[in-house]
């Protein structure tokens, strides 16, 4: 019907007309500044830094990581960490400074902090006579609780407080499947020297040879999957850990330090891992065969040497060898032989380093580079990660690809 579309607009602005003077959600004028302001939960203003429990100075969520300071566009944040009475480096501020005369309030600060300690604030009136020192807020006077962040912003709040019950249920998680791993071990251990225990021989006229120490291996069989199942997509590099007793040094000091090694894998690595064996072709199986066992596991953006140093020193009558290998643009490799937690050789190559790269390619790979990059480009080996050939890896499936392709 001609002017029905003119009614229903006039029929909207009656409703908004007669509801502004009782529907308080319409009332859209306050008596400012006796009334104070109603602001959204997304309002955004000036920093403020959350602390816990009572103490606004020793329950500050702030580690003193300086991420927001290195990110904040003008520059308007200035930390320095608290160190004790030997220099150390303690995880606090001893200095948070926010000079909101520059700050222009874009947030980045709050969306880079790992920790969720600093929030945007809802307090604008900060007009002051003097605009130097007075718009200068130090740690004491942008320390605010965190009850006052649920206040300002409650859905927020409930989010973070979710994702952290969701990251304390994962980790202890996590414990019991490492508990119950070291439990398995023991038993499987214990099965295997019980069978392994020989019955009394009959006496004879020679003396029987001394048999060759067991080269021992992971025990957990619940984590243990075939190589070709890891993830090539996420994990653009692939990781070998091998290990070997020391000079003077026995194999069975592996089977502690192999456990040890399971466990923290399990513990620290996201994703899944194999156990070395004939199998997986790598430098890793030859060293097995040798008197060595290890594991072969995928990372995405490092070879896992934040997980062997310290074993490495725990456990000083083993050496511990880590490889690196991925295919993406160039070839690129990496070694580090980690020996009572130093890290002797620590070598990072591409192609054009040359003879030393290709030196490097031979020795955990057992063939030139020239050669397996022929019988690859044939499909007659199993190479890109040396596990699986080029085509197997698309760069654009992993996260690393797409941020490069999106740059």
């Amino acid at each position: 019907m001609l002017g029905t579309g003119i009614l229903q607009g006039l029929r909207v602005t009656a409703k908004n007309l007669v509801g502004s003077y009782h529907d308080p959600d319409r009332l859209t004028t306050i008596q400012y500044p006796d009334e104070p302001a109603r602001l959204p939960e997304n309002y955004r203003n000036f920093p403020f830094l959350v602390f816990d429990g009572d103490d606004p100075v020793a329950g500050l969520r702030c580690v003193a990581c300086k991420m927001c300071e290195k990110e904040c566009p003008p520059q308007c944040i200035y930390i320095v960490a608290e160190r004790d009475a030997n220099g150390k480096v303690m995880k606090r501020p001893k200095v948070f400074d926010i000079d909101i005369s520059v700050c222009m309030g874009c947030g980045i600060c709050v969306e880079t902090c790992p920790f969720d300690s600093i929030k945007m604030d809802h307090v604008f009136e900060v007009a002051t006579r003097e605009r130097f020192d007075a718009l200068l807020l130090h740690r004491d006077q942008l320390a605010k609780s965190a009850d006052y962040f649920k206040r300002l912003h409650p859905a927020e709040a409930a989010r973070a407080e979710a994702e952290a019950a969701r990251k304390k249920r994962e980790q202890a998680e996590r414990a019991a499947k490492t508990a119950a791993a070291a439990t398995a071990g023991a038993a499987d251990a214990a099965k295997t020297t019980a069978s392994a225990t020989p019955a009394t021989p009959a006496p004879a006229t020679t003396a029987p040879a001394t048999p060759p120490p067991a080269v021992p291996q992971p025990a957990t069989k619940a984590v243990r999957v075939a190589a070709e199942k890891l993830d090539r997509a996420t994990a653009p590099i692939l990781s070998t850990i091998v290990l070997a007793p020391a000079a003077g040094a026995a194999a069975a000091d592996l089977a502690p330090a192999l456990a040890a090694l399971e466990a923290a894998i399990l513990e620290k690595h996201e994703g899944e891992f194999a156990p070395l064996d004939a199998s997986n072709k790598t430098a890793g199986a030859d060293a097995t065969a040798a008197g060595a066992s290890g594991f072969l596991l995928p990372t995405r953006w490092e070879p896992p040497y934040k997980i062997v140093r310290p074993l490495s020193a725990k456990f000083p009558s083993v050496v511990f060898t880590v490889t690196a290998d991925a295919f993406k643009a160039e070839y690129w490799l990496a070694r580090a032989v980690f020996e009572r937690g130093r890290a002797d050789t620590d070598e990072t190559l591409t192609f054009n380093d040359g003879d030393r790269f290709e030196k490097l390619f031979a020795e955990i790979h057992g063939e030139p580079f020239a050669e397996w990059r022929k019988k690859n480009a044939q499909g007659a080996v199993r190479g890109g990660f040396s596990w699986g050939t080029a085509a197997d890896f698309d760069p654009s499936k992993s996260e690393l690809g797409k941020a490069e392709g999106q740059a």
